[in-house]
């Protein structure tokens, strides 16, 4: 999960892509002194989405999520489109919600 918020001193934007079996990050470099995004980027993480066990809203109203998997492990990352991630996993758990 790490990955999926790469460093760069230039700044990136992170996407999370799903389709109906498989997840992955993607990112791409930020223009210095715009909005507008670079040429280069980045395929981060990939992983089976089956292997998603849970997901959970760190904050009320953050854009950040925690990602369970299978294996036990889990990591939180900053997802902008925290609506779209809603409406891709509709069980995400709130923040006040145990995770089992």
């Amino acid at each position: 999960m790490a990955a999926s918020q790469p460093l760069c001193s230039g700044g990136a934007v992170t996407a999370f892509a799903l389709t109906e079996s498989d997840a992955r990050f993607f990112s791409w470099q930020k223009r210095r002194g715009g909005s507008k995004l670079g040429d280069a980027y980045e395929m981060g993480p990939a992983f089976r989405r089956d292997a998603i066990a849970w997901t959970r809203r760190r904050h009320k109203g953050s854009k950040e999520f925690q990602i369970g998997f299978t294996d036990g492990s889990w990591g939180t990352t900053v997802i902008p489109e925290g609506d779209a991630f809603l409406k891709a996993f509709p069980g995400t758990l709130s923040p006040k919600d145990h995770i089992s």
